[in-house]
């Protein structure tokens, strides 16, 4: 996804995911009652990075989606 979102020059959103685990436990599909947050990052413009770029593009996403989980136990 990340290629081709630089290809296009569209834009990417880090999408975060928290509260999850409780409800769908790992291996398991019963779904329990619980919270979940989906946290939508500001976009970031892919338009000024290259191919050669693409590993840092990826670990630029991937910080801001951790930092939604600071201070989250």
């Amino acid at each position: 996804m990340f290629l081709a979102a630089l290809k296009a020059g569209a834009p990417i959103i880090p999408v975060t995911i928290r509260g999850s685990r409780p409800v769908l436990a790992p291996r398991s599909w019963h779904i329990r009652p619980g919270r979940i947050e989906v946290i939508l990052d500001p976009p970031i413009a892919t338009a000024d990075w290259k191919k050669e770029q693409l590993d840092e593009l990826v670990r630029l996403v991937r910080s801001r989606m951790q930092a939604n989980f600071q201070g989250v136990q």
